[in-house]
């Protein structure tokens, strides 16, 4: 499992290179520079608590192992979120307000009744 994370981390951090290197717009490039490191770390935290397990007593090992994993999907979980606020997001992505609209009341029960087979 640890040798399969490190690859994961090795297909990222390759990839994402070889996109912000191809990349010519200045939002994605933006995106990749602030946020490209950060998620690589996460790939790195499995195989680091790994390895940090293995110099920790049996008896706080779990407690430990267990705490730093949850720990690191917070914090990456909490960086996802924090990147798709609109005032962030806007910075980061490139949306359009007037690409999407939304489903009018109507539409979505016209929608819903066509799915009913009852």
């Amino acid at each position: 499992l640890v040798a399969f994370d490190l690859v994961l981390f090795w297909l990222y951090v390759s990839r994402a290179f070889a996109t912000w290197q191809a990349e010519t717009r200045i939002k994605p490039r933006t995106f990749y520079m602030m946020y490209g490191f950060p998620c690589s770390l996460w790939f790195l935290a499995l195989p680091s608590v790994a390895f940090l397990a293995t110099y920790l007593a049996p008896w706080v090992r779990f407690k430990v192992t267990y705490i730093l994993a949850g720990l690191t999907h917070w914090l990456t979980l909490s960086v996802l979120i924090h990147t798709f606020r609109p005032h962030v997001a806007s910075g980061l992505y490139e949306l359009s307000l007037h690409e999407y609209h939304a489903v009018r009341t109507d539409e979505l029960d016209q929608l819903i009744k066509d799915d009913d087979f009852i």
